[in-house]
């Protein structure tokens, strides 16, 4: 991939965390790990196993569509030659190159940040560069091995490779891997520093690659503890540098995988593992045949065991499930039993218990008698007496009900009276108000009389003649005196 490339990568919000290592390295404890700390897995992962008890925190419609791919191409992912450079130039590159990205879509649906877990992942970087690079994705690489020996070892158990072939599928998963992914944002640990201490480690990663881990924190700790267990590790082998049967290939190629998981990446160190990759991939030029075709009939003796296996664990399964079965209806009938042992005691229990009871209740039933005899007496006394009460409850009754005769009288008389009362009082007021009337009216009068008057003397007194008689009144006055 170019610089340029790069850069667009660094500015898309999708990223994917691309976990690359050897099979049987450690590959899923790591992915478990980032998983658990907050990177989103495949809606559909490989379960555990007897190998991988945690898990594998892979696609399993992932890895059986790279097994396609890698045999559209002729290999398998026990294949240690080079992935053919020609392939990704043939239209079968473009039709998986469709099918995987489908593919992501239905595991990480619109995931922002999602962890890629394969194995054969590590001969297959360019094909996966460049389709996260069409869908927009940031790839983050982080690389993780492990003790060539212990894989081999590992392999061996499992698959029933030779120590040497395991070594040399080691070998080419480790470098293609770092070829691959070179120039890009990338980190390097180790399974051997997980188990060491895995938080250190995770924090280096996430300086590396500029992230930060979604669940990181104090309370998710025993869950993350739960995904690193030394007593996890299925084999312990010595250092490559002391064992006999590693060549320089090896010993040089871990040293660099060491000191980058524990230093950081050293730009010097790209020759070595150049050097060491050119003369790997022209010796299985050479001899990737001869060692393959063993390969190939290490793979059909593992296959043909495996379908032994799978029959005789299928038969085994079936007599455990029948066994299971027996003690099951063995153990329902005993509960049963042990059911029937405690409700018949129970029964028991409670037959002694009415019986003590029915005991109790005769003798209550002997006192309550007497009481109801004494009971009886004194109910005959209080009626008699209520016999005499009655009697004069009706004599007094007889009594109210004449007062209450009179009483209706006197109140009907009363009403009358009242309504007379109120009659007359009605008829002098209105007499008062007609009175009242004539004498406001007659009051009215007098001062229209009086008001007509003091206009004739008012008119009189300034008319003419009274002014030109006015000598002669003066004189009749005088004359009077």
């Amino acid at each position: 991939m170019t610089d340029s490339n790069e850069t667009k990568n660094n500015r898309v919000g999708r990223q994917a965390v691309v976990v690359l290592g050897m099979h049987r390295a450690g590959t899923s404890a790591l992915a478990g790990l980032l998983t658990e700390l907050g990177g989103d897995g495949p809606s559909n992962p490989l379960g555990p196993s007897k190998n991988n008890p945690m898990g594998h925190f892979e696609s399993r419609a992932l890895y059986l569509l790279q097994d396609r791919l890698l045999a559209s191409a002729g290999s398998t992912w026990s294949d240690y030659r080079s992935f053919p450079a020609s392939w990704y130039q043939s239209p079968k590159a473009d039709e998986f190159r469709h099918e995987v990205k489908d593919l992501l879509i239905s595991e990480y649906g619109s995931s922002s940040f999602f962890i890629l877990k394969d194995p054969r992942n590590c001969r297959l970087v360019p094909f996966w560069r460049d389709l996260l690079t069409r869908m927009e994705v940031r790839q983050l690489f982080v690389h993780t091995h492990r003790n060539p020996l212990e894989v081999a070892r590992s392999l061996q158990k499992r698959d029933g490779f030779d120590l040497e072939y395991g070594c040399l599928l080691w070998l080419r998963h480790v470098l293609d891997a770092e070829a691959g992914s070179r120039g890009l944002c990338r980190s390097f640990t180790s399974y051997d520093r997980l188990l060491a201490s895995w938080p250190a480690e995770v924090e280096k990663i996430a300086r590396d690659l500029s992230i930060q881990w979604p669940r990181y924190h104090t309370a998710n700790l025993p869950r993350l503890d739960e995904m690193i267990r030394p007593d996890l590790r299925r084999n312990d082998t010595p250092a490559v540098a002391e064992s006999k049967v590693f060549a320089t290939w090896f010993r040089d190629v871990l040293a660099v995988m060491d000191r980058w998981a524990a230093h950081g990446e050293r730009v010097e160190d790209h020759a070595v593992l150049d050097r060491i990759r050119q003369s790997f991939d022209d010796s299985a030029e050479v001899f990737g045949n001869t060692v393959q075709a063993k390969g190939r009939s290490l793979q059909t003796e593992r296959d043909d065991a495996r379908e032994k296996a799978e029959a005789a664990q299928k038969i085994a399964d079936e007599a455990r499930k029948d066994v299971d079965k027996a003690h099951a209806q063995g153990a329902e009938l005993q509960a049963e039993l042990e059911a029937m042992t405690t409700e018949r005691d129970k029964v028991a229990m409670q037959l002694d218990f009415s019986r003590n009871m029915l005991d109790q209740r005769k003798a209550e039933i002997d006192d309550t008698q007497d009481d109801l005899d004494k009971t009886r007496a004194a109910l005959a006394e209080a009626v008699e007496g209520a016999e005499a009460l009655a009697q004069d409850l009706g004599l007094a009754q007889q009594q109210i009900q004449a007062l209450q005769a009179s009483e209706a009288r006197r109140n009907r008389e009363f009403a009358k009276v009242q309504t007379a009362l109120l009659a007359y009082q009605d008829r002098i007021a209105s007499e008062d108000k007609s009175r009242q009337d004539q004498a406001a009216k007659l009051v009215t009068d007098l001062k229209d009389r009086l008001a007509k008057a003091d206009a004739r003397v008012h008119a009189l007194m300034a008319s003419n003649s009274w002014k030109v008689t006015a000598p002669l009144r003066w004189f009749v006055e005088r004359f009077k005196r």
